[in-house]
């Protein structure tokens, strides 16, 4: 971004996105998150992530990644939830080939989304190519059951005191600005910020300007 002294690095690990392996490493000037390896340049970085890369970027920056600041949209944590029947079910449909079912199984009995609307979306041109990615599925959900059963939130992330700022919209999925609010409230230097006429996947025009306003704040 030219006139700013920050890059942002986007870790967006939706649905088909990266199979990322939740084993983090630091290493002198640089961080493996799986397959992924982010290196030091001597620049200063910040961090944007959508849905669950929240949960990478925080456990990135817990290892020991030095960046500048985070930009986390709507990560989808619910402390208390027991993913283990939804873990369960994955697997069960996933070992068995059914990754049309496991897809829409995680729209409507994991996300919430009516049947009705899923069965609209799966005549889109890209419903296949989310299908043939559902066994990332259960990187997600294995990776989210490990940070909501965490009894303890605000000491898995004491460490973490870079700016955070975390963003939802009000257009989003039911449950999801709940879950927005829990994640600042547990790290010691965040704040909270509701984009308007945004869903679970803001518009760019919507949510550069937003990064660009908070990179400038703490700059």
């Amino acid at each position: 971004m030219q006139g700013d002294k920050s890059a942002v690095l986007p870790l967006n690990h939706q649905q088909g996105r990266i199979p990322i392996v939740w084993t983090i490493t630091a290493l002198t000037g640089a961080v493996s998150l799986g397959g992924l390896r982010i290196e030091a340049t001597g620049a200063s970085a910040a961090i944007y992530t959508n849905s669950s890369g929240a949960g990478i970027a925080l456990a990135a920056v817990t290892e020991g990644l030095d960046v500048s600041a985070l930009a986390l949209y709507e990560p989808p944590y619910f402390a208390g939830s027991d993913g283990t029947e939804h873990i369960t079910t994955l697997e069960r449909m996933i070992n068995a080939g059914q990754l049309d079912e496991a897809t829409r199984y995680n729209m409507t009995a994991i996300i919430g989304l009516p049947a009705e609307a899923v069965e609209e979306m799966a005549q889109a041109p890209w419903w296949p190519g989310l299908v043939a990615v559902a066994p990332t599925l259960i990187y997600d959900q294995k990776a989210s059951h490990d940070l909501e059963t965490d009894p303890d939130w605000r000491s898995r992330w004491a460490t973490v005191t870079v700016p955070t700022v975390v963003y939802s919209g009000d257009q989003t999925f039911p449950g999801l600005p709940e879950a927005a609010d829990a994640v600042p409230a547990a790290l010691p230097n965040a704040q909270r910020h509701v984009l308007s006429g945004q869903d679970h996947g803001p518009a760019p025009e919507a949510i550069v300007p937003e990064l660009l306003r908070f990179l400038r704040s703490i700059a």
